[in-house]
């Protein structure tokens, strides 16, 4: 990866996490899982029965990523991309660059 599109997509990271601390006191918290693949940044932030599911894409390729079932069962709602939205399924295709975070509550 080219370290002028590693600095784009690590600064939509940092502005949607910013974004998103002025939402929630969920995002405050240390308490989170998180899933280690080459190419994707994903993990959940908990606090209490709510969920955040945080998924970044850093590779320069469209990827796909399984995620809990829980996020698809409740339909997690889309808090924030930077790609048009899509409705939450078992499987996420994940555009070059693209993040995403998702909600769900109980």
């Amino acid at each position: 990866m080219k370290m002028k599109t590693w600095k784009k997509a690590m600064l939509i990271l940092l502005m949607l996490a910013l974004s998103l601390i002025f939402v929630s006191p969920i995002l405050l918290l240390l308490n989170s899982s998180f899933k280690e693949l080459k190419e994707i940044y994903a993990y959940e932030r908990i606090l209490g029965q709510e969920k955040l599911l945080v998924v970044c894409n850093f590779a320069g390729e469209a990827m796909d990523l399984e995620i809990p079932a829980e996020f698809v069962e409740k339909s997690a709602k889309l808090l924030i991309s930077n790609y048009p939205g899509t409705k939450i399924t078992d499987t996420l295709h994940l555009q070059p660059y693209e993040a995403r975070v998702y909600h769900i509550e109980g």
